[in-house]
């Protein structure tokens, strides 16, 4: 009888033990949506992508701090003229029904993108190479697929000119593998067997309506280095506020909140507030073959006097003024503005349209296209208030949104107000939109675009110098007027360690780790 109460005593204080454990290695996410479906080519939404990333491994990944590194290739390698690169993959990776990850599996992922109907995203677009293979080792593939599996453990892809783009594109949702030897037997409804097979730091361990409950893989090559346990993720719903959900659920990660939902729950107790850049930019985009903006000078004075903190107010989201093309980001950053003052960077802009021929008796005669959705509109309103002495006379054509982008790849319009976002983390990415073809350079200087463009290429490790460079010449034609950068909003618990407010972070729960 006297060692039962010790024993209770000790059951009890086992069972709290576990409880605190397995609290403690458990990570709540609260997300505005679940997914709708897990195959990673079927993405719809960026909670989609995120699980993509907690569920599968591609040949590369995002770490920590933004950085590409080796996931199921443990190297690479560039090859030839350096238009292939060779990965080699670990032989100890592994689906999570034990089956080895092999480069058909890739193979087979990209065809299946490429099979799915939905339109290509742009950044594979150098990987579909009308290059010819070679027959002795590139075997099972189509020969404009661009990829090839040389043996189980070689992957060899082959692109029309060198591009370090490559290995961000890798690292995206859309470039994982499919576990080919279920899609032999199931075809596209192998992601919808259960249990869910991937090769990622988690493993689908359970789905509710509301809820999916992750579960670290033992079969993730990394999984040694996976710190937390258990991942839920948690659907906000529509009917309980932020503040009430977080007290009652103790979620751990809120993220992709309006920036309103912040400002009401920055100061919830036991929770930090999270301000995430994004590769996006809000700019007003010129046509420098327009007539309108052919003289370099009037280019120069819309972009001198742009109020970009008038802006950043008026839009009231917490947004960040931007004066260059790429944001910061891991070991990349962000050009800034001048040290004038809005008056005197608007003075500046009068001088230069003078000399450009312009006065109040003369103004330009400016036409800003805009989608038919209001908060574009607005901005252009306000543009155009910004711009009224410079003289400036604006006129707002109003679209609907395919409209106006029919209208971007003709070359019809002087400027348009547009968002323009980088699908991956590299900052090349960001620059592509002035680039030919995507921007017409016949009046503009071609062979210095071309040489700072084969730098870049050749670049390797200074390769980010390089492209500031790239980036410092295209400001200097004045092709666009930069406005702000959309910013992410997240609300995290103090016990979350690990998080990147870094523009290329994507802060999956592989590279978090939690404290009490």
């Amino acid at each position: 009888m006297s060692h039962k109460p010790v024993f209770r005593l000790i059951l009890i204080l086992i069972c709290l033990l576990l409880q605190a454990t397995c609290f403690a290695d458990t990570l709540r996410r609260a997300v505005l949506d679940l997914p709708s479906s897990f195959d990673p080519r079927l993405n719809v939404t960026n909670t989609d992508s995120l699980l993509t990333l907690e569920l599968f491994a591609g040949l590369t990944r995002i770490d920590g701090q933004g950085q590409v590194v080796g996931d199921v290739a443990s190297r690479w390698e560039r090859l030839g003229q350096g238009t292939t690169y060779r990965f080699y993959l670990r032989e100890d990776a592994r689906w999570s029904d034990g089956k080895p990850v092999v480069a058909m599996d890739f193979v087979q992922g990209f065809r299946h993108l490429l099979s799915i109907g939905k339109p290509l995203p742009s950044w594979f677009l150098p990987i579909q190479s009308d290059l010819p293979r070679d027959p002795a080792t590139h075997t099972n593939s189509e020969p404009t697929l661009g990829m090839f599996a040389v043996s189980e453990q070689i992957l060899d892809i082959v692109v029309s000119s060198p591009s370090e783009q490559l290995l961000y594109w890798l690292a995206d949702s859309a470039a994982m593998p499919l576990p080919s030897h279920l899609f032999a037997e199931s075809g596209y409804g192998w992601a919808r067997q259960q249990p869910l097979v991937s090769n990622g730091p988690y493993q689908l361990a359970e789905a509710e309506p509301q809820r999916l409950y992750l579960r670290r893989s033992s079969f993730y090559q990394e999984a040694e280095n996976v710190a937390i346990e258990q991942v839920v993720y948690e659907r906000l719903p529509e009917t309980i506020t932020l503040v009430r959900y977080l007290a009652q659920s103790q979620a751990d990660v809120a993220s992709g909140l309006a920036y309103f939902q912040i400002k009401g729950a920055k100061n919830l107790p036991g929770y930090q507030f999270s301000r995430q850049r994004r590769m996006t930019l809000l700019m007003f985009f010129m046509n420098p073959q327009a007539p309108a903006l052919q003289d370099l000078r009037v280019r120069e004075a819309l972009y001198m006097a742009m109020d970009r903190n008038m802006m950043v107010h008026n839009r009231d989201k917490g947004e960040e003024a931007m004066f260059g093309l790429i944001p910061d980001m891991a070991h990349y950053e962000a050009l800034s503005g001048t040290k004038l003052t809005q008056s005197q960077q608007r003075e500046q802009a009068r001088q230069l349209m003078k000399a450009a021929g312009y006065n109040q008796d003369k103004p330009l005669l400016l036409r800003i296209l805009t989608s038919d959705r209001e908060p574009s509109v607005i901005d252009a309103a306000l543009a155009k208030r910004i711009w009224a002495d410079l003289p400036v006379k604006v006129e707002i054509e109003k679209a609907p949104f395919r409209e106006v982008v029919k209208r971007i790849h003709a070359g019809q319009f002087d400027m348009v107000r547009r968002m323009w976002q980088a699908e991956h983390g590299d900052p090349m990415r960001m620059l592509d939109i002035y680039l030919p073809p995507n921007l017409d350079w016949q009046d503009l200087p071609q062979e210095k675009l071309r040489g700072l463009l084969e730098v870049v290429s050749q670049s390797g490790r200074n390769r980010n110098q390089a492209i500031k460079e790239l980036e410092r010449f295209l400001m200097s034609q004045y092709l666009t007027v930069p406005v702000l950068q959309n910013v992410t909003f997240h609300l995290l618990a103090n016990r979350v360690i690990g998080w990147s407010d870094n523009a290329l972070a994507r802060n999956e729960s592989r590279w978090l780790s939690l404290v009490e």
